[in-house]
C-alpha cells in the first residue's frame, strides 16, 4: 500500500483500488474526488512490491478477480475486508509515523512529495498535473512550494561558495 501512496494517490483512491485496477505497469481507476479517469505509471520497485503482495494472497488460496479489493484490512475487527481510509490513515500516521519519527505524517503528505519529485525529475508541470490529477496550476504550485524554497536556498549557498572561492 505504501508503494502506491508514494505515487501521489489520495488515500480514498488507494482504498477503492481493485486487483483489476493494476495491469502490471500502471494503475487505472476513477478518482473519487472528481470522477476523472486516472492512469498512474508505477516505479519498478512498486510493481515488484504489488506482485509479491498479490502472490502472497494467492498462495493463501485467495481467489483474486478484477473486482477483488487490491488492499485488504488486517485489523482484527474486519480482517479480509477492503482497507478503508481510516486504516490507511492509521497505518501512515500512527504505525509509520511513529516508526520513522516523522511528525504529522499523513497519507496526503505523500502527494506533496510525489508532486515535488516529478518536478525535480524535470517533468513539465502540465504533465506532472496529469499524473497527480491536479486541475489547477495554482494548487499544484502550492504542493511544490516547499521544495522550491529549499532549492532556492541551496542555490544561494552554492552561489556564495563560488563567490567566496573566487574572492
Amino acid at each position: 500500500m505504501l508503494a502506491v501512496l508514494t505515487h501521489g494517490l489520495r488515500a480514498e483512491d488507494v482504498s477503492a483500488l481493485n486487483v483489476g485496477s493494476y495491469d502490471g505497469i500502471r494503475l487505472r481507476f476513477v478518482r473519487k474526488k472528481d470522477k476523472s479517469e486516472a492512469i498512474v505509471p508505477l516505479r519498478q520497485s512498486a510493481r515488484e512490491q504489488i506482485l509479491v503482495y498479490l502472490e502472497r494472497r494467492r498462495s493463501q488460496r485467495e481467489a483474486l478477480t478484477d473486482d477483488t479489493p487490491l488492499f485488504l484490512s488486517y485489523d482484527l475487527r474486519s480482517p479480509g475486508h477492503r482497507l478503508g481510509y481510516q486504516g490507511i490513515y492509521y497505518f501512515t500516521k500512527i504505525r509509520l509515523g511513529e516508526a520513522t519519527e516523522i511528525q504529522n505524517l499523513t497519507p496526503h503528505r505523500f502527494r506533496h512529495t510525489y508532486a515535488s519529485e516529478l518536478v525535480e525529475l524535470g517533468i513539465d508541470t502540465l504533465l506532472a498535473r496529469a499524473l497527480t490529477g491536479h486541475k489547477s496550476e495554482k494548487v499544484f504550485q502550492r504542493y511544490i512550494e516547499g521544495k522550491r524554497l529549499a532549492a532556492a536556498e541551496e542555490a544561494f549557498f552554492r552561489a556564495i561558495e563560488v563567490e567566496s572561492a573566487e574572492g
